[in-house]
Formats: structure tokens, C-alpha cells, sequence
């Protein structure tokens, strides 16, 4: 079925070939973490190829290729979207229409993502899941909005009641944001709602009811960022899942043309603990070289989660990192090796273009 898929996508693009204009792009993200004794691991984090078409003046396409650390070291396809400017075939002046149609997740824009080991954006509203989406993209100039639905518009889904085969999640989301309504702010804030399917209770299929309000933003004058998120689910029952929460503030200065510094701290909290993880660090740059140091403490149980110290040096595209981690608390926002959370001594290798 994979081969069958790879295939199609493969002829449809080979359509257009002689009639459009093509690019691509390549994320790599790889690495090895040891402790020289009884732990060793090594994995992708990334490993992605892109590919882009302009068909004509109204309409372009994408999709991706991704390496997927399965027992059979997959290469899957990873959707596909058709971007259509209605706003430009209609002749529109003041605002911008985008119709996004294909296999996608929309997601927001997560402005509260800055800082090392970054705790402030808790609340992030996050993406859909990938499915035969349509997106409706509205840009007003100082303000934008967009309205993803899955094809079947929140109707509970027919495909397959045994929980045997995948199903579908009714989902749609909600977004309305700007980048330039007020001068260094940013800020999107929206719903995502999640129907529930057919699928049994407690199978994997199984897709609880949701109803997420979320708000995420940051504001950055004279070097200094400040931002945070907030997400509340009206369904959720359970303590600790009703709401998630996170701020940090972000202090950065060029010292000179070559030597670059900053600092950030940055805290999450839920419904049961108001400040659950801090997280923070320092970052220094010289040129193509420079320094990292991470870490994440846990206020509710007054103990370390982590500390990450690492040096790398850019060469052209790629760029090479040398580090040390201890084995708490990296199951996000490290530096590290993905997939090697145990601790100790790692490499990662990161080349994009």
C-alpha cells in the first residue's frame, strides 16, 4: 500500500513537471549518546525530504518525505497540500483567501516557543490530527484567521466501528492572530474541537471528546522577549488535564559583530500545580562557534530534571554539536540526541537547506 501511495504521489508530481517550477529542501538531524559503560543509543530526530511545485499562478503544492524509526526503517510519506490564492483569482483587494487542501495537521504559529529547555509555551494550542483536512486562510492585512475541518466535519465517523483499522479524528480548529496589529507583539488564540468516533472504548482508535480553548503570545522590545500560553479543555474531567499554562522571558544582546549572548527562563503549571517544571539557560555565540547550557528543575518535587552543556561549531549548512546531559527529565527541549534520554556524553549532526 506504501509503494502504491509513494507511486501515485510520484506520477501526480510528474505531471506537471514540464509545466512548473520545482524546489526542494532536506532537514537531517542525527546523533549518538553514551555513558561508556552500560548505555548507548543512536537515532534520527529528523530526517526529511521536502518537495515544492508553483503549477501555476493560483496554485502550488507540497509534500514530504520522512524517515520513520520503525523496526523496518521506514521512508513514509508524510501528506501533501494544495495551496489555492482564491483571493488572487478573484481579483480580492484587502484581503488575503487561501484554500489549503490535502493529507495535513494545521497547527498555529506557537509564538511563546523561545528560550532554552522553553516551558512557555505549555499551553500551545497544538496541531490537528493529520488527516484529509481543508483549510480556510484569511489574511486582513494587521490581522489573520484560518478554519481547518477534516472532510467529514465533526461527524462521527463510519469507517469502522471495531477499532481494527484506523480511524478517522472530527476535528476542527479555529485561529485568529497578528504579527503587526501592535509593534512586537504577537499573538494567536482559537478552539480545537475533537468529536468523539465510533471506535471502542479503550482500543487505541479510541478518540475522547475534547473542546480546547487556547491563547499563546510574545512581545520583544530592546532585546528583551516576554510571552507565554494558556489552554483550558471544557470536557476534560481529570485533575491536571483541564487546563495547561506556561510564561518565560528571554534577554538577548550582540556584543559585537561576532560574540552574541542571551538568557532565558521559562515556567509551566497546570490545573493541579501552578509551577510544575522551571526551565532555562544561557547561550553564547562567536562567530560560527558557540555554547549552550540547559536545564529543568521540578518546583513540585524539588529536584533536578536536567542539565544539558554543549559547544558547536557551524560549517556552511551543517552543524555539529558536542554535549553532556544528565538522564532526568530530556523527554523534550533538549539539545541531545533524539531518542538517547539516558544521560551522558552525545553528538548531534543537524544539516538543512
Amino acid at each position: 500500500m506504501k509503494k502504491l501511495i509513494v507511486l501515485f504521489v510520484a506520477l501526480a508530481l510528474a505531471t506537471t513537471a514540464f509545466a512548473a517550477d520545482w524546489s526542494f529542501s532536506w532537514d537531517t538531524d542525527f546523533g549518538w549518546t553514551s555513558n561508556f559503560d552500560d548505555n548507548y543509543s543512536a537515532g534520527f530526530d529528523e530526517l526529511e525530504l521536502g518537495i515544492a511545485v508553483d503549477i501555476d499562478e493560483y496554485n502550488s503544492m507540497s509534500t514530504e518525505f520522512d524517515y520513520k524509526a520503525t523496526a523496518a526503517n521506514d521512508i513514509a510519506w508524510d501528506g501533501f497540500k494544495l495551496t489555492t490564492d482564491l483571493g488572487a483569482y478573484l481579483g480580492l483587494s484587502g484581503v488575503g483567501v487561501e484554500l489549503v487542501s490535502g493529507i495535513q495537521g494545521p497547527e498555529g504559529e506557537e509564538y511563546s516557543d523561545f528560550g532554552n529547555a522553553n516551558q512557555a509555551s505549555a499551553g500551545y494550542i497544538g496541531a490537528m490530527t493529520s488527516d484529509a483536512v481543508l483549510d480556510v486562510n484569511l489574511d486582513f492585512g494587521s490581522i489573520w484567521a484560518s478554519v481547518a475541518s477534516n472532510m467529514n466535519f465533526m461527524v462521527d465517523d463510519l469507517t469502522d466501528s471495531t477499532g481494527s483499522v484506523a480511524m478517522h479524528t472530527p476535528q476542527m480548529l479555529f485561529l485568529v492572530g497578528s504579527t503587526s496589529l501592535v509593534e512586537g507583539l504577537s499573538f494567536e488564540a482559537g478552539a480545537k474541537l475533537t468529536n468523539e468516533n465510533l471506535a471502542p472504548t479503550g482500543t487505541a482508535n479510541d478518540v475522547a471528546k475534547s473542546t480546547i480553548i487556547a491563547a499563546d503570545a510574545s512581545y520583544t522590545m530592546a532585546g528583551l522577549t516576554v510571552g507565554g500560553s494558556f489552554s483550558t479543555d471544557t470536557e476534560a474531567d481529570t485533575d491536571g488535564d483541564k487546563m495547561a499554562f506556561g510564561a518565560g522571558a528571554l534577554y538577548a544582546m550582540d556584543i559585537d559583530d561576532m560574540t552574541s549572548v542571551d538568557a532565558s527562563v521559562s515556567f509551566s503549571g497546570n490545573d493541579d500545580v501552578t509551577m510544575n517544571i522551571l526551565g532555562g539557560g544561557v547561550s553564547l555565540g562567536y562567530g560560527d562557534f558557540g555554547a549552550d547550557i540547559d536545564f529543568k528543575y521540578n518546583m513540585d518535587s524539588s529536584s533536578s530534571e536536567g542539565l544539558d552543556a554543549s559547544a558547536y561549531v557551524n560549517i556552511g549548512a551543517a552543524q555539529y554539536r558536542l554535549g553532556y546531559m544528565t538522564d532526568a527529565g530530556w523527554s523534550s527541549n533538549a539539545n541531545g540526541a533524539a531518542g538517547a534520554m539516558e544521560g551522558g556524553i552525545y553528538m548531534v549532526v543537524t544539516c538543512d537547506f
